[in-house]
């Protein structure tokens, strides 16, 4: 095993280098650049040309992308993602900022859909074909069918603006500060509600489907046609001895999840207006902000080979038949 992610992290460099060097390719062929785009915003404080062209050479936007490029995979080498543009604050730091909003509802949002999805599954295998369970098959393939920002906008309306419960926007309230801490808690989850609520209902949908599925396909296996024949209880069967054996694609959906724990969604946070990583992706290229930009992608790109990485060895741990070449 120990060979396989060696030969895997030698892969993984090679492509963090192909992505990287391929998406600041791309933003630097965007029209426009982090300087004229900061101009255009700030009508009221135009500054001169000579001053333009100082701050691309502070950028290096005067020099060639391959080479700007070099140079940033040169401070990379020292630890240094560079400075954001738009805000004048190094880029670690500012992604440290968006990470905890993020990871707030991205990690709630996990811990729902798996603790809800595997037994609606499971369950869904027990009753397939009984009314109550293609009730809850119907209603969860129009919950997969519902775009999230269209059902964000819709729960925007209702309880936010109609019954006035929630918050419309934001992740905090006004005074959030002085509220003691089960005032604060409370006041995070009362923001945090619809917003994990949008994230949940479609995952949970998809995996719940997902198991069922490959439930399906287990059950129809001989062995466990012989368990039933012995006299186990077709819930025994399917929680004991099926289940286990629709963990390896199950394992694979896990780890491909784990770039979105930091990832966010671009749509979601900007409808609520929740200050996470979604939404600073989002602000980073309408400001043309490269070293922003590029943070962002290689710790995108970092949690995706990490995850596809772990989804493998979990497989040797599900299933010791499988073996790492």
């Amino acid at each position: 095993m120990l060979n396989y992610i060696v030969r895997r992290l030698m892969m993984g460099v090679v492509t963090l280098l192909a992505i990287t060097a391929l998406v600041y390719g791309l933003i630097r062929n965007i029209p426009g650049d982090p300087v004229s785009a900061q101009n255009a915003m700030n009508v009221d404080r135009k500054i001169s040309k000579e001053m333009e062209d100082q701050q691309r050479r502070l950028y290096r936007l005067d020099r060639p992308w391959p080479v700007a490029y070099a140079l940033w995979m040169s401070d990379l080498a020292r630890g240094d993602l560079g400075t954001s543009i738009a805000r004048n604050i190094p880029v670690a730091r500012l992604i440290q900022e968006r990470v905890g909003p993020t990871l707030l509802l991205s990690s709630a949002s996990l811990l729902l859909t798996y603790l809800l999805a595997i037994p609606l599954g499971l369950w869904s295998t027990v009753r397939a074909g009984q009314p109550d369970e293609r009730f809850l098959g119907t209603l969860l393939y129009m919950l997969y069918s519902l775009p999230a920002f269209v059902a964000a906008l819709f729960l925007q309306i209702v309880f936010a603006v109609q019954w006035d419960i929630l918050p419309l926007r934001g992740m905090t309230g006004d005074q959030f500060d002085s509220l003691p801490f089960w005032g604060r808690v409370w006041d995070l989850f009362l923001h945090a509600l619809l917003p994990v609520t949008c994230y949940t209902y479609g995952a949970l949908a998809y995996y719940t489907r997902f198991i069922r599925a490959n439930m399906q396909e287990v059950i129809r296996q001989d062995y466990i046609r012989t368990a039933l024949a012995k006299g186990v209880s077709p819930t025994a069967v399917v929680v004991k001895h099926a289940f286990r054996n629709t963990l390896i694609p199950l394992v694979t959906l896990m780890g491909l999840t784990l770039p979105s724990l930091l990832s966010g969604s671009v749509i979601l946070e900007q409808i609520f207006a929740w200050p996470g990583m979604g939404r600073l992706f989002f602000e980073a290229i309408l400001e043309r902000d490269y070293p922003t930009i590029m943070g962002l992608t290689l710790m995108f790109s970092l949690l995706t080979l990490a995850g596809q990485l772990l989804a493998d060895v979990l497989y040797a741990v599900v299933d010791p038949r499988v073996t790492l070449d």
